[in-house]
């Protein structure tokens, strides 16, 4: 008979009921339970970082309209700011991409059909790479949120699935997910702080370049600012996010498409988590890049950009993140349900 069997924990989903007691046990095998728990960080650091190649340009895109302040168009040419001002996402690219081709305009050089391409070429590969600047943080970090997020969840789901009396599975999904959420929080405020830094300006080389000056300029606590708001917009956006998901789940297509059925319902949480309280996102994200400390709070950091942009400034930036979740996270569960499936159980 097959032992492994029946101490290794076993999970038909995201989290289980069957024999939720058992691994709870000192008398279960413990390299069982340690190589179980690997797995759940292996697979979760993998999900996160296929997802972090995939929907970070999108992300560089929605920073950059996050904290932009001027609401019209600013001819190329004239721009001097890292990126352009724009009420266009795809267009939100920095103005030194086209350095080459703009100053050739500038300075009348006549220029043969294929100079001009190659310096059009070139302009369109700057443009590319800078939408990826400031991965390095999120690669760093995103594969460690994602395994936390992953095993957080299991692990609180398990925790109040083994109560004497447990909590339905939607009451368990919404408070797992919003634990994991929190949790997250300790990782991505200074991980995000500095993308968010390095996305918005080319006064960094680069993520640890970033890190170095702020703690430097700002002490090492600036690089936890934001926290509160971030935890504000983490704890309920993760409850919705596991909730919708496992909600979806129920859904007797999705099993019939398989993987492509998971990437679907993936999308559409992470879509979802992402509407419940993206306005909280933008201030964060304003908090975060506020390196000549403007906002002295929260509540000022509202009032200033409610006078300076109006309300819609809570929604700027949210038809690139929206593409961005959907495909980010279609990849994230995609990549964690089939690597559980053959790894885990």
């Amino acid at each position: 008979m097959n032992t492994s069997a029946r101490t290794e924990p076993q999970a038909t989903g995201l989290s289980s009921r069957g024999g939720s007691n058992q691994w709870l046990s000192w008398e279960t095998n413990f390299s069982t339970q340690f190589k179980f728990w690997s797995r759940e960080i292996m697979i979760g650091a993998l999900s996160g970082g296929l997802g972090t190649i995939v929907g970070h340009p999108l992300d560089t895109v929605r920073i950059r309209m996050q904290n932009r302040s001027v609401p019209t168009p600013i001819p190329m040419y004239l721009n001097h700011s890292p990126y352009h001002s724009t009420n266009a996402p795809l267009i939100c690219i920095p103005s030194n991409a086209h350095s080459h081709y703009s100053k050739a305009i500038e300075s009348n050089t006549n220029l043969n059909s294929s100079t001009l391409r190659s310096q059009t070429i070139r302009s369109s590969i700057l443009s590319i790479r800078s939408l990826f600047r400031g991965i390095g943080a999120p690669l760093l970090a995103t594969p460690l949120l994602t395994a936390t997020q992953f095993s957080t969840y299991q692990f609180c789901s398990r925790i109040l699935q083994s109560a004497t009396h447990p909590p339905e599975a939607r009451t368990v999904a919404i408070i797992s997910g919003a634990t994991a959420g929190f949790m997250q929080c300790f990782i991505s405020t200074p991980t995000e702080l500095a993308k968010i830094r390095v996305q918005s300006s080319s006064l960094y080389r680069g993520v640890f370049d970033c890190l170095r000056k702020t703690c430097a300029q700002e002490g090492w606590q600036a690089l936890f600012r934001g926290f509160g708001v971030n935890a504000a917009r983490r704890v309920p956006a993760f409850g919705v996010y596991f909730f919708s998901y496992e909600e979806m789940k129920k859904i007797p297509q999705v099993h019939t498409y398989g993987l492509a059925g998971t990437a679907v319902i993936g999308g559409l949480a992470g879509v979802i988590g992402w509407l419940s309280t993206y306005p909280l996102d933008v201030i964060k994200s304003r908090i975060q890049n506020d390196a000549a400390g403007k906002f002295t709070s929260t509540l000022h950091c509202i009032r200033y950009s409610v006078q300076t942009d109006g309300i819609a400034f809570l929604y700027r930036g949210l038809t690139a993140t929206l593409i961005r979740a959907f495909g980010m996270h279609a990849v994230i569960f995609m990549t964690y349900e089939s690597a559980r499936k053959h790894f885990v159980q």
